[in-house]
């Protein structure tokens, strides 16, 4: 070798373009190792916000199903309190129908006839020590 210095440049160039090759290729694996451990960090970050996301989706699911009902039990109650009403105010016409006609027969001096709706016991008001002055 000690003939041939041409040999033992080339080998000597060589080793310095691996040393140089390797000492690049461990400066980006060493970035590359930062980067994976950023992003594996930022990774484990997100399933944890997503395992907390997922569980507010299932309170609120649940949440939702219990209005749900509440407005579909509400919505029936609506509709029997309308019922109601509505009979109501069939009962209060044929009331204001009876006490006019029994307000006409009075005007008239006709006596009043018993009411025509089933189970009304009207009762006459039932006078108690009246003072004379106060009845006439």
């Amino acid at each position: 070798m000690k003939d041939n210095p041409l040999f033992v440049g080339l080998v000597a160039a060589f080793l310095v373009v691996v040393s140089i090759a390797a000492v690049s290729f461990l400066v980006k694996m060493n970035s590359y190792s930062e980067a994976y451990k950023k992003e594996s960090s930022r990774n484990m970050s997100l399933q944890e916000q997503l395992e907390t996301v997922k569980a507010e989706n299932a309170a609120l699911k649940t949440k939702s199903s219990e209005l749900k009902y509440e407005v579909d039990s509400s919505g029936a109650k609506i509709k029997d309190l309308k019922n109601e009403v509505a009979g109501l105010e069939k009962l209060k016409q044929k009331l204001e129908e009876n006490l006019k006609e029994e307000l006409v027969k009075k005007e008239l001096g006709q006596p009043p006839q018993a009411n025509a709706i089933a189970g009304d016991d009207v009762q006459k008001p039932v006078e108690k020590n009246v003072p004379a002055e106060v009845k006439n």
